[in-house]
């Protein structure tokens, strides 16, 4: 776990690293780079059935995410403010129902996850 900041006050990169070594090997890591217009985030899984990742950036007017699965691409989720994210497949179009439930599931554990980090920081707020 890496907190570093440039002017001691903010910080303006994240660096975490969790690593679970029972149950099979399970990897959990998040980086998260913040400037002054722009947020650029890294998650990735890594499990013995194998690895999740999404990575993107966003801005205040919106922002794009590649979702892939053992290193294929899976998804891009587009977001615009204001509007619903956009969420096609590898090939540009729309997911299935199935695959949708599965990036859901994806999000659930990269979410239990950020929160778990997000507890960390509490008392550097």
């Amino acid at each position: 776990f890496t907190l570093v900041s440039s002017d001691g006050l903010v910080p303006e990169k994240f660096d975490y690293v969790l690593t679970v070594p029972t149950r099979g090997n399970f990897r959990l890591e998040y980086e998260q780079r913040i400037t002054e217009t722009t947020v650029t985030s890294s998650l990735e899984m890594r499990g013995p059935h194998g690895t999740i990742a999404i990575a993107g950036s966003q801005t205040q007017s919106g922002g794009s995410y590649e979702v892939e699965v053992n290193g294929d691409a899976f998804a891009t989720i587009t977001v615009t403010t204001g509007q619903n994210p956009v969420i096609t497949g590898a090939d540009g179009e729309p997911l299935t129902e199935e695959e949708l439930g599965a990036l859901q599931d994806i999000f659930l554990v990269f979410l239990g996850g950020f929160l778990f980090f997000d507890d960390l920081l509490d008392p550097l707020a």
